[in-house]
């Protein structure tokens, strides 16, 4: 049973109507915005947790009572204060994530040319446990 009858498939040739899908998509999802409007709120089910943990028990109203009136405080100031603070406090992020991913780069570029690296591929390959040696 052949899958495929011919492996070179030239994926470059499709690349307008990849594009004019993507440019619906986007419009759609513009649409979707201007007509239902942002969902208000957090959304967490990409896999992030939130754990807080208080001194003493509290109740859901008391935490969001409170969260509201920091809330209050914070929109009683002016906003470009607002504003500049948090430009702030995001100031250079850009820059230290660029940083950081460079690095991570080097890292794993040197990484990938280690004897552990491959032990790590072939065990993997064969559905084993790797013996790492540190090399």
């Amino acid at each position: 049973m052949h899958i495929f009858r011919n492996p070179n498939y030239n994926f470059i040739r499709w690349r307008w109507h990849a594009l004019a899908l993507s440019a619906a998509i986007i419009i759609a999802g513009a649409v979707l915005i201007g007509t239902r409007g942002m969902t208000l709120g957090i959304d967490f089910s990409g896999g992030t947790l939130l754990i807080v943990k208080f001194d003493q028990a509290v109740s859901e109203d008391q935490v969001r009572a409170a969260a509201q009136k920091l809330a209050a405080e914070i929109a009683e100031n002016a906003p470009l204060a607002i504003r500049a603070t948090r430009l702030t406090m995001r100031h250079g992020l850009a820059d230290r994530v660029r940083a950081a991913t460079e690095h991570e780069l080097e890292e794993q570029t040197s990484l990938r040319a280690t004897e552990d690296f491959k032990e790590g591929v072939a065990a993997t390959a064969e559905r084993r446990v790797p013996n790492f040696k540190g090399r």
